[in-house]
């Protein structure tokens, strides 16, 4: 499924609307753009936009969503991010195929890593933004954390494998907890942040102490 012009272009409004009429009570569409989505080699990670045009639809999104490792161009990422979250949106079929993908690492010996961690860092990153003043750059943060966060709920909901691969690194679950505790942080951030946790919990069927729903409840409480 090829494309023409940059990941800027096409995850822009007007395609955001072709993107949500296809997938509309239209797993099979879901389907067919999840399957398009295949990391590029790092080789490409950091190519310029013009080089979309080699990729497909899902390639382009994944361009788009992880170029660059700094503050980068966040409204080309949350986009991504945005369409992204619609392709498995209700989805177990395609929850699972952007789980199995790996982003490769900058150095090929450390092996790859799963998007979902990827998408912490993000995160991570988003939250402790400064501006040129030294300040937090809060107006950044309005827009760029809540669409990593919503693509993560859409994400773990009904899916115990992404729970549990959330789970998997600890660090996830203490940076979330730090996140929702937290009181600089807007309502609508802290409110999501709940969000995320509570399918930790609903959605764990985990039996390995430490990792199952009970321990994440005491843990929480």
């Amino acid at each position: 499924m090829a494309v023409i012009g940059g990941c800027r272009e096409y995850t822009g409004a007007p395609y955001l609307s072709v993107i949500l009429a296809l997938k509309h009570k239209n797993p099979d569409g879901q389907k067919l753009l999840a399957s398009t989505l295949t990391p590029q080699p790092q080789s490409m990670t950091y190519a310029p936009y013009e080089d979309d045009v080699h990729m497909s639809f899902g390639s382009m999104l994944l361009h788009g969503l992880t170029m660059s490792e700094g503050n980068g161009d966040l409204e080309t990422r949350c986009r991504a991010a945005s369409v992204i979250s619609h392709v498995q949106k209700d989805n177990l079929q395609c929850k699972e195929k952007v789980l199995r993908i790996e982003l490769e690492a900058p150095i090929p010996t450390l092996g790859g890593k799963p998007l979902m961690h990827r998408m912490m860092k993000y995160l991570a990153l988003s939250s402790s933004m400064k501006s040129n003043d030294g300040k937090s750059s809060a107006s950044r943060n309005t827009y760029v954390e809540p669409v990593i966060l919503k693509l993560l709920i859409v994400w773990l909901s009904g899916c115990p494998s992404l729970v549990q691969c959330f789970l998997d690194s600890r660090p996830h679950l203490t940076y979330l907890l730090e996140l929702v505790s937290n009181p600089v942080r807007l309502s609508v951030q802290r409110g999501l942040d709940v969000v995320l946790l509570g399918e930790c919990i609903i959605y764990n069927t985990s039996i390995d102490s430490g990792k199952d729903a009970f321990s994440i409840a005491d843990v929480i409480s």
